[in-house]
């Protein structure tokens, strides 16, 4: 036998190897061949040496990550750095039970953050399960069975019907070869592969002379030379993908920006209120706890909470639709997309084929040849496949004539809601792209079913050959994405995120699994794949577009309640922390003791725990909703300014008019700040004039039991006592409630001329 020198060393596969001969490839890997140019595969030395060299035809993500880092991780983030400072606070001044409250949350948030990170490596075992265990293999010329993890560049293989594809590779040989791999590209029928070249830069469904690892075969054989093992497969490119870090959505990358602006500001505050205390000679302890109690005391501490209360309710509303929600930060993230990447298959469409018509040579309707078609599908003994099950469908309720003769024509429907379900989707602001590894002229068709413009296409063709900065610009106006391979969607959906948009993503094969993980929400569906499922934040137990509608609408409620908290707490905070820092220097004692401000900040923040189930005005739903932490901190700035007006007038009256000491001060101020900061919740939680909207039953009820337990706390006897608080003379408690109808009034004033200031409710 004459057969090509082996090479002394592993050769390096052409990147574009499938724009190559067999027979060059042959000769590149170094495979003997016998004189007839038949494939004799490696010989064992050859491969064993190849073996050592690239290691086995596995893939496993390897991770550093740790319970430990992850936790590290997650108690990095500065909302909970301030939750730590706080509770160690809570800690040093004997607050046990806040000290336990904020631990609490703490883990709680971090265990939810944990939990997340883990979901990827589930995707990633999900796609090892897939892999084909044993192969059968060319070695010395003999045809052996063999594990899958032996497979070496350059070996020859034997695939046929029924057989998971364990490598990336060229076809030497094929008959009546079909592969089905619409997990990894989205086509939806079994393509079918022969030996040959492509283009360097076709698709990956376009490369009919290779098959990739993952696949199957559904009929007919094939030889095949393997190319890519191990981590240079695109199976393994998707796990690489799975495993890279998750993507930040865009809630919370909002968290974050605010939780970094109210650090900066709480830095501030300390320092000088630190300097001006040192200033008046006080002792340097009590300042300390005073101004760091001062700073936590700007913190929505209960933001965690009042975030899961809102979400869980979410979710349980979702899950009586038929939504599964995995990640519930995903509900906020689906009310802030404005852009939603969809699959056709199953979505848009009903994902069965059926017989639109038969036609003869001058297209007219012949039912002849739909009756050959049933009769031809009816006795097929082969694999089964959704042509043939559509005509046999279709024939069973047919009464048959003879006609004349005439490649029958078949569709998967447009669901017959599908066109409104997008219509009322972009009555809520969002665009929907459909995205897909399907032929151009089916998706444009599906496309002018549903109303989406099937003139604004781009192609994976066309997409390979364009670079970043152009695509930036193309994605914004482009409908229709199709013939794309599983990194080209990932690419689109990373595209729109680039120019400003919150994408979700709704996908069900592996070829999605990248997409999903890179938008800022992903979804998929019962039926979808495990790794979809896996990689996805929410899970259509049906895939209707109506319940996506709802989810929508719910995220949006739950983001606004959760603004709400936000806006309120700190606008009501900071005005007291400003109040406080500028009467610190004025006053011969502090203007409430370091617990006096940690029992005000919890008890203000208790009714806010019950906003998860207030009402949300309409236009709220009407429009995506995104972070603006500018805008967050200018609301915090001027409402937080205008209570500081007011709690001035307070202080003036207290000590010019009253003569208050320390105790009786600390006493009216403390319910005074405690009564404005119920009332501001009532008052800024709607855009609309607040005799116009009226809060939840249990929001209103829980902020008129404590109101009524502050006003009561200073009577409270032994523990008023204990709290430094002393009962309020008439004319000083006639005095706060005339400042609190005030205040009152004047934030209703401000609050309308804001809203008229700026038409979005929550962005600038």
């Amino acid at each position: 036998m004459n057969a090509l020198p082996t090479l002394p060393i592993l050769p390096v596969s052409p990147t574009a190897w499938w724009s190559q001969e067999p027979a060059q490839l042959l000769a590149q890997q170094g495979v003997a061949v016998s004189p007839l140019g038949v494939a004799q595969g490696l010989s064992a030395s050859q491969a064993a040496t190849r073996l050592s060299q690239v290691g086995p035809n596995a893939w496993v993500a390897v991770s550093d990550t740790t319970l430990g880092r992850l936790m590290a991780k997650q108690l990095s983030s500065p909302l909970v750095l301030i939750l730590v400072v706080g509770g160690a606070i809570s800690l040093f001044v004997g607050e046990w039970m806040d000290a336990l409250t904020i631990l609490a949350i703490i883990l709680i948030s971090a265990g939810l953050g944990v939990a997340q990170e883990w979901r990827a490596s589930r995707a990633v075992a999900a796609l090892r399960e897939r892999l084909a265990l044993t192969c059968r293999v060319l070695r010395d010329g003999q045809l052996q069975s063999m594990p899958v993890q032996a497979l070496v560049p350059g070996d020859v293989i034997d695939l046929s019907a029924g057989n998971l594809i364990p490598a990336d590779g060229a076809l030497l040989e094929a008959r009546d070869f079909l592969v089905a791999e619409s997990s990894l590209t989205g086509e939806s029928f079994p393509v079918e592969k022969r030996p040959g070249t492509v283009p360097d830069r076709a698709a990956l469904n376009e490369r009919t002379n290779a098959v990739f690892q993952g696949s199957s075969v559904r009929s007919g054989t094939a030889r095949v030379l393997v190319m890519n093992t191990g981590a240079t497969t695109v199976m393994a490119d998707l796990a690489l993908r799975l495993t890279s870090t998750v993507a930040e959505s865009d809630f919370s990358r909002g968290v974050r920006h605010f939780g970094e602006m109210l650090m900066r500001v709480m830095l501030v505050v300390v320092v000088l209120v630190l300097v001006a205390n040192q200033w008046q000679g006080r002792p340097a302890m009590d300042s300390l706890l005073f101004a760091m109690a001062l700073a936590v005391g700007l913190s929505p501490e209960l933001l965690p909470v009042i975030v899961s209360v809102s979400l869980a309710r979410g979710a349980r509303d979702l899950a009586s639709l038929g939504v599964w929600v995995k990640r519930l930060e995903a509900i906020e993230d689906l009310g802030g997309m404005d852009v939603l990447c969809t699959d056709k298959t199953g979505t848009l469409t009903t994902g069965v084929m059926t017989v639109e018509q038969a036609l003869d040579a001058l297209g007219q309707p012949c039912e002849q040849v739909l009756r050959l078609g049933y009769l031809n599908a009816a006795f097929e003994t082969g694999i089964e496949n959704p042509l043939d099950a559509a005509l046999v469908s279709e024939g069973q309720t047919r009464q048959w004539h003879t006609a004349g003769w005439s490649l029958l024509c078949f569709s998967d429907p447009a669901k017959p809601d599908a066109a409104h379900a997008l219509a009322l989707l972009a009555e809520r602001g969002i665009q929907v792209k459909m995205v897909t590894g399907d032929n151009r002229h089916v998706a444009a068709h599906v496309a002018l079913a549903v109303g989406l413009d099937a003139q604004s296409i781009l192609t994976g063709e066309q997409l390979s050959q364009m670079p970043e900065e152009t695509l930036w610009h193309r994605v914004e106006t482009t409908a229709l994405f199709v013939e794309v391979d599983p990194s080209q969607k990932e690419r689109i959906v990373r595209a729109l995120q680039r120019t400003g948009h919150a994408v979700g993503y709704l996908g069900d094969g592996i070829n999605d699994a990248p997409a999903l993980h890179a938008a800022d929400v992903g979804l998929s569906v019962e039926g979808a794949v495990d790794i979809a499922r896996e990689s996805a934040d929410v899970v259509l137990l049906r895939p209707d577009l109506q319940v996506l509608r709802r989810g929508v609408e719910d995220g949006r409620r739950t983001f606004a309640n959760t603004l709400k908290y936000i806006q309120i707490t700190t606008s009501a905070n900071f005005g007291n922390m400003v109040s406080m820092a500028l009467a610190t220097p004025l006053l011969p004692f502090l203007p409430l003791t370091a617990t006096q401000i940690l029992l005000n900040n919890f008890l203000s923040d208790l009714p806010s725990m019950a906003i998860s189930s207030d009402r949300v005005d309409d236009h709220v739903l009407s429009a995506a909703q995104r972070w603006n932490v500018r805008r967050v901190r200018r609301f915090m700035v001027l409402f937080g300014l205008l209570s500081s007006v007011f709690d001035v007038l307070t202080f003036y009256l207290l000590v010019r008019v009253f003569g208050a000491g320390a105790t009786l001060f600390h006493s009216a101020w403390f319910v005074v700040s405690v009564l404005t900061e119920l009332a501001v919740v009532l008052v800024l939680r709607t855009r609309k004039p607040v005799w116009k909207s009226s809060p939840s039953r249990l929001l209103g009820v829980a902020t008129v039991c404590v109101a009524i337990g502050v006003v009561l706390l200073p009577e409270a006897g032994a523990l008023a006592a204990w709290l430094g608080l002393q009962p309020l003379p008439w004319p000083v408690m006639g005095s706060v409630m005339a400042i609190l109808v005030a205040y009152i009034a004047a934030t209703e004033a401000v609050k309308l001329w804001w809203v008229k200031d700026s038409p979005s409710p929550l962005q600038a």
